[in-house]
């Protein structure tokens, strides 16, 4: 718990430790409430990586060199990510839409053939 005292009715930074007005806006961790029934630690690690590489590839249209960077990482190492947590894995070059619009419509195409293929 906080108490301010005076006029003011927010803490400024200024209020704050060095240590954590210095702090970097890369290096910062959303504050995470464990419930009484725990968690389990891989799911929400893997769940929080699935975000911020979504994210990053998202905004860089999915161009992983970009993405990579914004992540500081490696590309290889993010696309070893993308494999490893199940990531669709978009082309280099071409947004999600339209990776998205050409799986849909490379089902429709498997859907087809299939039809045809057992005489409906």
């Amino acid at each position: 718990m906080v108490a301010l005292t005076g006029t003011r009715n927010a803490i400024l930074p200024m209020d704050l430790p060095v240590e954590i007005q210095s702090r970097d806006a890369s290096t910062y961790v959303p504050l995470i409430e464990i419930p009484e029934e725990g968690i389990n630690l891989q799911n929400v690690v893997t769940d929080m990586e699935r975000e911020l590489i979504s994210q990053s590839l998202r905004r860089t249209n999915g161009n992983k060199k970009l993405a990579a960077k914004l992540l500081n990482l490696k590309r290889t190492t993010l696309i070893e990510k993308i494999k490893r947590i199940g990531l669709l894995d978009a082309p280099a070059h071409g947004t999600f839409s339209e990776f998205a619009a050409e799986l849909q419509d490379s089902a429709k195409d498997e859907q087809a053939k299939s039809a045809r293929g057992t005489g409906r």
